[in-house]
């Protein structure tokens, strides 16, 4: 309860963070004056999933990474394709491939507000559990299940790079995952649900117009 209070809590903030972004720098331009066609962001990823299977719960993990590029067919509107990879411990992990649609403020100002919802597949291993129960080890292996994000963003350009090199500076995300690793048993199986907050910074590099 106290996580998804916490993780509602994260995403209206990342949305009223980045609605005040853009309404702060209205007339402010960026030196180069033109829109990215195309925007490939590497971030480094916190997660903090909230959800279990069978007792078991999932664990944050503040060691991930996060690619994503962008195709925008119109100024403000694009297509989105995602990569994230979470390595907790030999115990859990997550991996996660997702595509769908962006949208984003002008990029013709020094800050630029994005949000996105994307579908996908996610690949979970774990909880993995010693001693469980007093059943010796509680284990799943990497099941594949079903994946939905959606969140927002802001961006700040830099000179870099001839104006190609942007920072992100916060990402925050939504993500559901549901997962079936099969017909519960004492030492496996399960269907885990897991709701989870996800925060990322890294960089962006812009190209076209």
């Amino acid at each position: 309860m106290v996580k998804s209070k916490a993780v509602s809590t994260l995403i209206a903030l990342v949305l009223a963070t980045a609605a005040c972004g853009h309404a702060q720098v209205p007339d402010a331009k960026a030196k180069d004056g033109s829109s990215s066609r195309l925007d490939l962001a590497g971030s480094y990823s916190w997660w903090s999933p909230h959800g279990s299977v069978q007792g078991f719960s999932y664990n944050d993990d503040a060691l991930g990474m996060l690619f994503s590029g962008t195709y925008f067919f119109r100024s403000n509107v694009g297509f989105q394709v995602e990569a994230e990879r979470h390595q907790q411990t030999a115990t859990e992990g997550m991996r996660a491939f997702s595509a769908g649609f962006a949208i984003r403020t002008s990029t013709n100002r020094p800050v630029t507000a994005f949000g996105h919802a994307l579908l996908g597949a996610c690949g979970v291993t774990g909880p993995n559990v010693s001693n469980a129960g007093g059943s010796g080890f509680y284990e799943n292996p990497q099941h594949w299940g079903i994946a939905l994000t959606a969140g927002s963003g802001l961006d700040v350009a830099t000179a870099l790079f001839h104006h190609r090199l942007g920072l992100r500076l916060i990402e925050g995300d939504y993500r559901y995952d549901q997962i079936n690793f099969g017909p519960p048993q004492t030492t496996t199986g399960g269907l885990a649900k897991i709701n989870a907050a996800r925060l990322s910074t890294g960089i962006v590099l812009r190209f076209g117009k």
